[in-house]
């Protein structure tokens, strides 16, 4: 049962997508982390733990799903779907549109994953709309901030970039992962820039590492740096399920 508050009312409530492999919650202390931060950030109290979302999927066996958790003042509600995304598009890219909105970095919710979503939605569907796959957002400087649903990074001269954080985006788990494990430059990035990079990519929780094959009428290449990463977020996965069963005495 559904209570109404101000998660309902207002939007304050904070929400995370977590995709579930053979069973086992990739990064979840990362999203964890995530959530608390924006319960706090919205004066939340939540006792969410790891183990609570463990013995959610101890019932609720799942594979290659997306598990979703939505916490507000009096909810905490879990759901879960089929990741949506496709080995085509891995093999192919996806293709993206600049949208007209414009993200706002001065405002605290564009740093916080709450239920105040509704840019991402009208824009995405905007774009899907049109042919493309993802909405792109610039800030009010025109610097390249992120995906409805996505974090981004560009490849130039081999080095690889993303758009610093202050430029108003969503900081996501696998952005994270990238900048820990990998020589990741975060930068303001024009979007003059972005249009003459030599590679494009997008990641977050379900996708993992996704290229771009077209951002507006410029196309890219699936390009060397692209899928060295990919390559690597594969093994990271099959990391973290081992270490899943390993802690959990199971055989997969």
């Amino acid at each position: 049962m559904i209570h109404l508050d101000n998660g309902f009312y207002y939007g304050m409530g904070v929400f995370e997508t977590i995709a579930v492999e053979a069973g086992c919650p990739l990064f979840l202390d990362r999203h964890l982390d995530r959530l608390k931060a924006g319960a706090d950030f919205l004066g939340l109290e939540i006792s969410l733990s790891i183990d609570d979302i463990l013995d959610y999927l101890k019932t609720h066996p799942l594979d290659h799903q997306a598990l979703k958790i939505a916490v507000s003042e009096k909810n905490t509600v879990y759901s879960h779907r089929q990741n949506p995304y496709t080995s085509s598009q891995y093999q192919e890219g996806v293709s993206c549109l600049l949208s007209e909105v414009r993200r706002n970095p001065s405002s605290p919710f564009t740093y916080h994953k709450t239920f105040q979503y509704g840019d991402n939605i009208i824009c995405l569907k905007e774009a899907r709309a049109k042919g493309y796959q993802e909405a792109l957002f610039c800030n009010s400087d025109g610097l390249v901030c992120e995906g409805a649903t996505s974090n981004l990074f560009i490849v130039r001269a081999g080095e690889i970039y993303t758009p610093k954080q202050s430029s108003g985006l969503l900081p996501g788990t696998v952005r994270a992962y990238l900048l820990d494990q990998f020589e990741v430059r975060e930068e303001a990035i024009p979007l003059k820039t972005l249009y003459q990079a030599d590679e494009v990519f997008l990641t977050n929780a379900l996708m993992g590492i996704m290229p771009v094959r077209q951002v507006d009428q410029v196309t890219y290449p699936l390009g060397p740096h692209t899928r060295k990463l990919m390559g690597a977020y594969r093994e990271e996965v099959k990391r973290q399920i081992e270490a899943h069963y390993r802690q959990n005495n199971r055989v997969y």
